[in-house]
């Protein structure tokens, strides 16, 4: 099971603070360029989040259970939720390229929830990378 305080939620944050920030999103999904990060579309941010995450799981078992405030907890859950709602658009055909997608009225609904749990975060002091230890 992945570390919830350590690994999941600093690595979800991250996720949001990168689809918060427009211009890297379009440089590396719509431009290519692949010296940003590793989520070099949205089909790999999608494998992140929810396979090698399983934030699906986490949301519905963990999340409820987890310290934190109580805005924090909100925030994760509708970004995750808004997430898979876009990703279940994706998959029935709604945008035809990373362009289209990143355009699109659902795209921008994703950026504001991306937005409210990145700002949640920070007052939180949630870090934006996950704990390595040694």
């Amino acid at each position: 099971m992945i570390d919830l305080g350590k690994i999941w939620l600093p690595q979800i944050i991250w996720y949001a603070n990168f689809i918060s920030r427009p211009d890297d999103v379009w440089e590396v999904w719509v431009n290519g360029n692949r010296n940003v990060t590793s989520v070099t579309n949205f089909d790999e941010l999608i494998t992140q989040v929810f396979d090698d995450l399983d934030s699906d799981q986490i949301v519905l078992n963990s999340l409820p259970n987890m310290d934190g405030p109580s805005d924090l907890k909100i925030a994760l859950k509708d970004f995750i939720d808004e997430l898979d709602y876009v990703e279940r658009l994706d998959r029935l055909g709604s945008f035809r390229d990373s362009k289209h997608l990143l355009e699109s009225s659902e795209w921008a609904r994703l950026v504001e929830f991306a937005i409210t749990l990145g700002n949640c975060a920070k007052r939180g002091g949630v870090p934006d990378s996950p704990v390595i230890e040694d």
